[in-house]
C-alpha cells in the first residue's frame, strides 16, 4: 500500500488528479516541501477527510518519513481544527467576534502539542486541516503566523496544491466506490 497504490486505483475521468499526485509524491519536482513536511501535510489531511483508502495508503508510506510524534501531531491538528473550525465560524459568522471568545478554546491542547514538535510544523498541519473545513479564520491565522515565521508564500500555496489534490482523490475514490450503473446516453430517436 502506497501513494503510487493510489494513483493506480484512480479512474480514468481522474487523470488530472493522477498526474498531480505523481507530480507531488513520486516525483517531487518542486522541492517546496521536504518528505517530512509533505507526509505530515498529507496525513493530516487523511485524518481529516476520513477516507479509509486514502488514509491507510498515506500512513503506509508516511511511515517511512514520520515519528509517531508526528503522526499523533497530525491527529491532534485534525482534531482540534474540526473543533476550532466550527467554533470560529459560529462566532464570526453569527456574533461577528472571534478575538474575544476564542483565544482560549482548545489553545492548552494546541500548546501541549507544540511542546512535542516544531510549532511551524503542527501550524502547517493545522492549515492543512483547516482549508478542508474552509474556515477562513483559521486559514488567515496559520497564514499568517506560518509567513511570521519565516515560510515563504509559495511554500503555503504548495501546501494548498497537497490538500486540493488528495481532497479531489479522496472524492474520486468515494465516486469509484459507490454503487453505479453505467452511464448510458439516451438515444436520439427516443422521445
Amino acid at each position: 500500500m502506497s501513494i503510487a497504490a493510489i494513483i493506480r486505483k484512480l479512474p480514468e475521468f481522474a487523470s488530472n488528479v493522477k498526474s498531480e499526485m505523481k507530480s507531488l509524491f513520486v516525483d517531487n519536482t518542486d522541492n517546496l516541501l521536504n518528505e517530512k513536511e509533505l507526509y505530515r501535510i498529507a496525513l493530516s489531511a487523511g485524518y481529516s477527510l476520513k477516507n479509509e483508502q486514502l488514509l491507510n495508503n498515506i500512513r503506509a508510506e508516511a511511515k517511512m518519513y514520520l515519528e509517531e510524534e508526528d503522526a499523533i501531531a497530525c491527529k491532534v491538528a485534525s482534531i482540534s481544527m474540526a473543533g476550532k473550525n466550527v467554533f470560529h465560524f459560529f462566532t464570526s459568522e453569527v456574533l461577528q467576534d472571534t478575538a474575544q471568545v476564542s483565544r482560549s478554546f482548545m489553545k492548552k491542547h494546541i500548546d501541549d502539542m507544540v511542546s512535542k514538535v516544531e510549532k511551524s510544523d503542527f501550524y502547517m498541519c493545522c492549515l492543512a486541516a483547516s482549508m478542508l473545513s474552509a474556515c477562513k479564520y483559521c486559514m488567515k491565522f496559520y497564514t499568517d503566523e506560518l509567513i511570521k515565521m519565516g515560510i515563504q508564500q509559495d511554500v503555503i500555496v504548495e501546501i494548498v496544491r497537497v490538500i486540493a489534490v488528495l481532497k479531489a482523490a479522496a472524492h474520486a475514490l468515494e465516486l469509484e466506490g459507490m454503487r453505479s450503473y453505467d452511464f448510458v446516453a439516451r438515444d436520439s430517436n427516443m422521445s
